[in-house]
């Protein structure tokens, strides 16, 4: 047998070279080969984890070489160098130095949040081992803007057995969504999917209890979180238990505004748990409280509780399709197979022409492209790439600070370029010094963003949208590495011009007094500064605009009372029980009924018309209430009567005066007893006419619209109790009325102006962001300023000394000091001014119920400016104005 021959990694030997004593390298060597033959007998890993952690037991002190005498020591030794002059240079402008960190800092802070967020998104569904090889398909009608991230019912099955490329599929279907119910005081509210056993071969989901390829096979399966086994069952195993569920058409999403339109609670009949899995551990956008196997659907059918639509490839917002590639298969191949069969299932329709199926990795999806009907909230990577645009505009500015300052300081360190240049420092050598300097003025600045991120962080998660997209905020290796080459790039990109300038002068003109230096270096300067208080103007008028249309939509008069009025969701319980039990409660004014809550997030359209037709119709709102509606709501009836009390048929309709107009009757008195039919077939009589309310929520549209209303009372949903503010301890008396009459659900209840003000709650958090950026921007310029003022009236102290000898006065002084200034704020309005009125009335135009957008505005912005510019750099002038002459002369 030949015996083979093993050698220790050649790399061992190389490392040894850069890093050991030369006069001990060989007898180290020969030490570990002597080591690595002993432990021949060893695998190869083996023998090389041990011979490698011997290796390293030899970079101790004794044995590292010192790098002076050799050809790197004047490496190490020039980057030594470059590190003591940065930081002296950086402890010596103190006041420049800390205008320079502190811009960058708060710049930087914005910057590190945004990545803490999009570090969070990314994170989300990365612990599936396939997740390069899993698709959801999207679906986009023609004409239409965004993709919807839902697909046809048949769309998974007709993959998965018709195209080979798919290796599985799985389809998960909303529409359930209710209580759980194990015992009377063991109850779990439930929101999720019907999913198939194809769920767990496509995610990597893992059950906590429950077998995952029989979790999902049977009829009358379900699946449930950890959390709600914990509701049911406690710390007792759950797998095997059975529970009845009560189906309330709850949505996908847990935004609990009040505003949700509850189907009435339907027995869906028992179901046997077969797993639980802890959602907990997982990091995915796809939420849910349960699975229920896709196997009950046909029973469900049969009993007439669901619509059968597994066939229908026209309703498009019936499920999400998942689909998992085989190895090998691309993105390309499949979304060529999704155009093949988009064209050949809708030719049929032709009001879907055009209907694109389009494909989306799930890498892409959180963060991803904005799309309709999406399974959870999620921020959309457009509005990350807006946050990112505000950041660098901030970034931009404070680099710019850093820019100017060492451009101004080019006559103070000229003399210490010429010597360096004289003594043989090559122009790469300075820029090099000169970089090293604005990186580490980057790295303090990062140390001083990471304080401030420490501020901003709890300040993100009081806003109301952190709350529905519950960002994670914590830092990784991930989150360092990126603070880290951030603080690298805007080092280097802000020391970059300024080095390039500041290493380009020749010795002896750097030598020389360089105060005759040609003004196109200053004209630079107020370049620069123009720009930044440009942007700061943009940002103080888009501030004030947004502040001003947020404080138009809090006080929108919706044309009737919401004060004192608490809307409670009926849960499936008898209204009429309700109401009656409710009315009795003391301090309680009123209580009536209706279908949802108006002017929030939900709305009900019908099509009308005053003819028996399927065209010339119109679209109004539609909402059913009972006959206290109107009085409890402060609605005015101007024509006829109000709905019958007890109506059985409900045949008779109130509409307001809009919808009187749309349907041709000259009068509202002329509309009584009139019949209009819904859908241009059913009849309805006018019972009364109201005044015209603005009934849609002023965000999403202008709220005048024809409106319908009609009692209705299968479809009661909240009662509204209006109340008697003096008497504290309805809301008190309520639940307790609550907890005798429903044991099974818990009391919720909602103030109808909390709800109001809740609804755009978002706005309230544009204010602040848009706020905050531009208190940054404005900051940053100031200090900018404030550093070019420093330095100018440094400069010019010999100056205003000779002029206050020669009789000139403080205020003399004080206007040629400053009139630069004033000058370049004068720029910045002149430009800033009117690109703010341009640009922001492009967004407001399309917003509904805006405000006017005078130049009034513009003007308070303007002034705002100038103000703070002024403020800013009056105390330095004045300052050097008042100082004795003699002093200043004395100095120079």
């Amino acid at each position: 047998m030949k015996n083979r021959r093993i050698t220790p990694p050649k790399l061992s030997g190389q490392i040894l070279k850069w890093f050991v004593k030369e006069d001990l390298r060989d007898e180290i060597l020969g030490d570990l080969y002597e080591y690595y033959m002993e432990i021949g007998h060893k695998s190869k890993w083996k023998r090389t984890i041990l011979y490698w952690f011997h290796l390293l037991n030899f970079l101790r002190p004794f044995a590292i070489k010192k790098l002076e005498g050799t050809q790197k020591l004047n490496t190490y030794g020039m980057f030594k160098n470059y590190f003591k002059v940065g930081i002296r240079n950086i402890l010596k402008y103190k006041t420049f130095s800390f205008i320079n960190i502190f811009g960058l800092a708060v710049a930087m802070a914005v910057s590190l949040l945004i990545i803490l967020m999009l570090v969070d998104q990314h994170q989300y569904d990365q612990f599936h081992t396939k997740k390069d090889r899993i698709y959801r398909v999207h679906t986009k009608i023609e004409g239409s803007g965004i993709a919807n991230a839902s697909s046809p019912f048949p769309l998974a099955t007709t993959l998965k057995e018709g195209y080979s490329m798919v290796e599985n599929a799985t389809n998960l279907v909303p529409g359930i969504g209710g209580d759980a119910v194990f015992t009377v005081d063991k109850y779990a509210e439930v929101r999720g999917f019907f999913a198939d056993a194809a769920f767990f071969d496509v995610f990597d989901f893992a059950l906590k209890e429950g077998e995952p390829n029989t979790a999902l096979s049977l009829p009358n399966s379900m699946i449930i979180t950890s959390d709600v086994a914990y509701k049911l069952f406690n710390t007792q195993p759950a797998v095997g238990k059975t529970v009845n569920f009560q189906d309330r058409s709850l949505g996908l999403m847990k935004i609990d505004i009040g505003t949700g339109k509850e189907e009435i609670a339907e027995d869906w009949g028992e179901f046997v748990i077969t797993g639980v899995v802890d959602l907990e551990k997982y990091k995915s956008h796809i939420d849910f409280d349960m699975l229920v196997s896709a196997a009950t659907l046909p029973r469900l059918y049969r009993e007439e509780r669901m619509t059968d639509k597994s066939d229908s490839w026209e309703n498009y917002s019936l499920g999400y399709t998942y689909l998992l590639l085989e190895e090998g298969s691309s993105q390309e191949q499949l979304q060529g197979s999704l155009n093949e069969l988009s064209d050949a299932k809708y030719s049929a329709f032709p009001q879907l022409e055009g209907m694109q199926l389009l494909s989306r990795n799930l890498n892409d999806i959180t963060p991803g492209q904005f799309v309709g009907n999406p399974i959870t909230l999620r921020l959309p990577i457009e509005a990350y790439y807006v946050l990112i645009g505000l950041a660098l505009v901030v970034m931009f500015s404070a680099c710019l600070n850093y820019t100017n300052l060492s451009i101004a300081r080019v006559l103070t360190r000229a003399k210490e370029i010429g010597v360096r240049k004289v003594n043989g420092a090559r122009r790469g050598s300075l820029i090099f010094q000169f970089l090293t300097e604005s990186v580490l003025t980057s790295f303090f600045s990062l140390i001083m963003a990471n304080l401030i991120l420490l501020l901003l962080r709890p300040a993100l998660r009081s806003l109301w949208i952190s709350d529905i997209l519950n960002f994670d905020l914590t830092a990784n290796l991930t989150v360092f590495a990126s603070f880290f080459g951030l603080a690298m790039v805007i080092g280097l990109v802000a020391g970059l011009y300024p080095s390039l300038v500041l290493s380009g002068f020749a010795p002896l003109k750097a030598l020389k007094n360089l105060n005759a230096e040609k003004p196109g270096k200053i004209g630079l300067r107020k370049v620069l500064n123009v720009t930044q208080f440009t942007f700061s103007l943009f940002f103080i008028i888009t501030s004030l605009l947004i502040a001003k249309q947020f404080s138009h939509i809090i006080d929108f008069e919706y044309g009737f009372e919401t004060e004192n009025v608490v809307n409670i969701p009926i849960q499936g319980n008898d209204y009429q029980i309700l109401q009656n039990e409710f009315a009795s409660v003391p301090g309680v004014v009123g209580t009536s009924m209706c279908e949802f809550i108006p002017a929030l997030l939900h709305t009900n359209g019908a099509s009308i018309s005053n003819e028996v037709t399927e065209e010339n119709l119109f679209n109004a709102e539609y909402i059913s209430v009972d006959h206290n509606f109107t009085e409890n709501m402060g609605l005015e009836i101007i024509a006829g009567e109000n709905l019958p009390q007890n109506q059985t048929n409900g045949n008779f309709i109130l509409i307001n005066e809009m919808t009187v107009e749309r349907l041709g009757f000259e009068t509202p008195h002329n509309a009584i007893g009139k019949n209009v039919y819904l859908g241009g077939q059913r009849p309805m009589t006018v019972k009364g006419v109201i005044r015209d309310i603005k009934f849609q929520n002023p965000v999403m549209g202008e709220g005048d619209l024809p409106l319908i209303l009609r009692n209705k009372p299968e479809l009661f949903s909240f009662i509204n109790v209006r109340f008697d503010s003096q008497n504290q301890q309805v809301m008190k008396a309520l639940e307790d009325k609550w907890e005798v009459l429903d044991q099974t659900h818990p009391f919720k209840s909602y103030i109808y102006d909390e709800q109001l003000s809740r609804s755009t709650k978002w706005f309230g958090d544009l204010v602040a962001i848009i706020a905050f950026i531009a208190s940054l921007a404005v900051i940053i310029s100031c200090l900018g300023l404030l550093g070019m003022a420093i330095y100018t009236t440094e400069r010019r102290a010999k100056e205003v000394g000779i002029r206050k000898v020669l009789g000139a006065s403080g205020s003399q002084l004080t206007l040629a000091l400053g009139k630069s200034f004033l000058l370049v704020l004068f720029i910045a309005i002149v430009i800033g001014g009117p690109l703010s009125y341009l640009a922001n009335n492009l967004w407001l135009e399309s917003f509904p119920n805006r405000v006017d957008f005078g130049f009034g505005t513009v003007i308070i912005g303007s002034l705002s400016l100038f103000l703070i510019g002024l403020l800013t750099i009056s105390s330095q002038i004045i300052s050097v104005s008042r100082r004795n002459p003699v002093e200043s002369l004395k100095d120079e």
